[in-house]
C-alpha cells in the first residue's frame, strides 16, 4: 500500500487517478476545493473508510503547500 496525496480529486484527470489508487489498494489523501459538498467523493468516502482521506485545498492558493506540510496528519507519502 502507497500513501498518496492527489490534488483536485472532485473531477477530472484528479477524480480519476483517485478511484485507480483507491483500486489498487492505496491510502489516499484526496484534496478539493469542497470535498464534502460532492455527492461521488462522499460515495468514494463511504466505499473506502480506512483507505480515503477528503482535506479542503485550492491549488490556486500560493500557501496550499506549506499548509499541506504544516497541517495535514500524514506521515508518509510515496
Amino acid at each position: 500500500m502507497k500513501h498518496i496525496v492527489i490534488t483536485g480529486v472532485s473531477r477530472g484527470i484528479g477524480e480519476k487517478l483517485l478511484q485507480l489508487s483507491l483500486e489498487r489498494g492505496d491510502k489516499v489523501y484526496g484534496i478539493a476545493r469542497d470535498p464534502l459538498s460532492s455527492g461521488p467523493l462522499l460515495k468514494l468516502r463511504e466505499k473506502y473508510k480506512e483507505t480515503l482521506h477528503l482535506f479542503p485545498g485550492d491549488v490556486t492558493d500560493p500557501a496550499l503547500s506549506q499548509k499541506v506540510a504544516d497541517d495535514y496528519p500524514w506521515k508518509k507519502i510515496d
